[in-house]
């Protein structure tokens, strides 16, 4: 039977990863306020309001964006179980901690073309492909590690984003460049690689699989992965792992933060906030995503398509809807502003390059196979000739018109035959 915080919950949203984020604040305040019967909590003679104010107190080093959300949780969570709390203590509450209009504490950087480029410079092929994978589509974090191959099309540049992925349940579509395109394509077939190496260095991977029916011969790179008794092959892990990206949200956050490190000064540098409890880098993958939507808003490109793209449904009004029906305008639109968001302009150059050999490599065979055709019907002309030529000289031979011999004949053939030919060249 589900306890009172899940009963709220399943008032207030659908979706899973709101849920998850409402339920660990709600358990959050009954542990700082020292309730372990939450089912009865609504019905209890206490003093509510001081129950806000100890965890609202609680909460005074976190940044205040998240002290607002938090006491918003709790607030719904009073009126849905009909605790009565007058609507003034809530804005006292309010007015007291500084909740009005919040806005974020932390000293977020993003980082320009230059900077990204030298911090992809210390980046392996997975933490290549998951930044600039970032970088292109504007996806958030969360939704990224969700996308599977299933829903992207590679010849296309498109990734469909579905509502069980995209934040707030509105399904949309994005797009990435070719650059994303060739590291997705060698990334792919080191999915498996990657799965194996995991088995080698996490415990808790281990003891994961084992539940599952994974067994192995040894650790190391050349183990051999068996499960439920049979050999587990790479055409097998696609099967049971068909995700771009084979990790959770927060090992990628990881993988990042260890990018930083790598990367060193100014990169590495953290938010020194008294307000933070918890210091962080001020780049963060986040800041990926803003890199997105500052190149493209500043390239010139129409807000409602970024936002669109990018997922931001809250700036967009209704009819936003319509944009997914006119894909075909938006990539174009994309690839005509997409050069924005390249670190890599030498490659980029490369790349137009190629594309105008390959289509001087294809006016090449065009003219190649004209003039081919040019040459069978010069054949074709001269033979039609010869015979017409010959005809004529028959008829003429029988009439008694042509008083010569026939070797005569024959160079005189061979005169006219000549001519023609200069003719047709």
């Amino acid at each position: 039977m589900k306890n009172v915080i899940e009963k709220t919950i399943d008032e207030l949203t659908t979706n899973k990863k709101t849920k998850k984020v409402y339920r660990s604040r709600l358990n959050q305040f009954f542990n700082t306020i020292g309730i372990e019967d939450i089912n009865n909590y609504p019905n209890m003679k206490r003093d509510f309001v001081k129950d806000l104010n100890t965890y609202a107190e609680s909460l005074k080093d976190r940044p205040q964006t998240t002290q607002q959300a938090s006491n918003s949780v709790v607030k719904q969570f009073f009126i849905w179980n009909k605790i009565k709390v007058d609507s003034v203590d809530f804005k006292r509450i309010v007015k007291k901690y500084r909740l009005t209009n919040s806005v974020g504490t932390t000293d977020d950087r993003i980082p320009n073309h230059k900077e990204l480029k030298e911090i992809l410079m210390h980046a392996d092929l997975k933490k290549q492909v998951l930044v600039n994978f970032l970088k292109d589509t504007g996806l958030r974090i969360e939704e990224a590690v969700l996308i599977q191959w299933d829903d992207i099309d590679m010849e296309l540049r498109k990734i469909n984003v579905r509502h069980e992925v995209a934040k707030g349940g509105y399904p949309r579509f994005t797009f990435f460049t070719e650059e994303t395109k060739e590291l997705l394509k060698q990334w792919n077939p080191k999915r498996f690689d990657f799965f194996k190496s995991k088995i080698d260095t996490s415990h808790f991977v281990r003891k994961h699989l084992e539940k599952q029916g994974f067994t192995w011969d040894k650790l190391g790179k050349d183990k051999t992965i068996y499960k439920d008794g049979k050999e587990f092959t790479a055409e097998d892990f696609n099967k049971y792992d068909n995700s771009v990206f084979p990790y959770s949200q927060q090992n990628a956050e990881t993988m990042f933060r260890n990018l930083l490190e790598n990367a060193g000064a100014p990169y590495n540098e953290k938010d020194t906030n008294p307000r933070l409890k918890y210091p962080r880098y001020k780049i963060h993958l986040h800041c990926i995503r803003k890199f997105f939507f500052l190149n493209f808003q500043c390239s010139g490109a129409n807000k409602s398509f970024i936002d669109f793209i990018g997922g931001h449904q809250s700036q967009l009004d209704q009819r936003y809807i319509y944009f997914k029906d006119r894909w075909q305008q938006l990539k174009q639109d994309y690839d005509n502003y997409s050069s924005c968001l390249s670190v890599n302009p030498s490659d980029k150059k490369i790349i137009e390059i190629n594309e105008r050999l390959q289509e001087k490599d294809n006016e090449i065979d065009d003219m190649h196979r004209r003039l081919l055709l040019q040459e069978e019907i010069k054949k074709k002309e001269i033979e039609l000739l010869e015979q017409r030529l010959n005809k004529k000289i028959e008829e003429s031979l029988k009439k008694g018109k042509l008083n010569v011999s026939p070797e005569m004949n024959d160079k005189k053939r061979e005169k006219i035959m000549a001519l023609i030919q200069t003719l047709m060249d």
